[in-house]
């Protein structure tokens, strides 16, 4: 698991006909897969930092082009949305990239075992954190 920065959309990234859902990461990532040459569909987790310094991690999917990760559910849904305001910093955690071939027939819609168990982690060792600061 590494960390990685998110870029905007690239404008070359071709979105059309693609309806970009809220809690459908994996879908809208998958479908801007199948609509450009040369993008990868990205599985990981981001973890979201609260004004109250509270830490939530989130399995996620985003996409990445050459050398620059995007992530089309953060342009199109999260940007600017009330409800997020109290959310200051976004840390974005690359578990795997996969190719175009590797996502034939839409083979992968559920996050990874190794996504799965980070989480489970990094929430555990938020909650003995609490624990201990109380």
């Amino acid at each position: 698991m590494r960390e990685i920065q998110i870029k905007q959309t690239p404008e070359a990234i071709n979105i059309s006909g693609i309806k970009i859902k809220q809690n459908e990461c994996i879908i809208n990532s998958f479908s801007v897969v199948k609509n450009n040459n040369n993008v990868k569909f990205v599985e990981g987790l981001i973890i979201n930092f609260d004004i109250y310094n509270n830490a939530v991690p989130t399995a996620h999917a985003w996409n990445k082009i050459d050398e620059t990760y995007f992530d089309v559910t953060n342009d199109k849904i999260w940007i600017g949305r009330e409800t997020l305001k109290e959310i200051k910093e976004t840390k974005y955690f690359v578990i795997r990239e996969y190719d175009s071939n590797e996502l034939e027939n839409g083979k992968l819609f559920e996050f990874s075992k190794e996504t799965i168990e980070n989480i489970n982690a990094i929430k555990e060792i938020t909650a003995k954190n609490e624990a201990n600061s109380k």
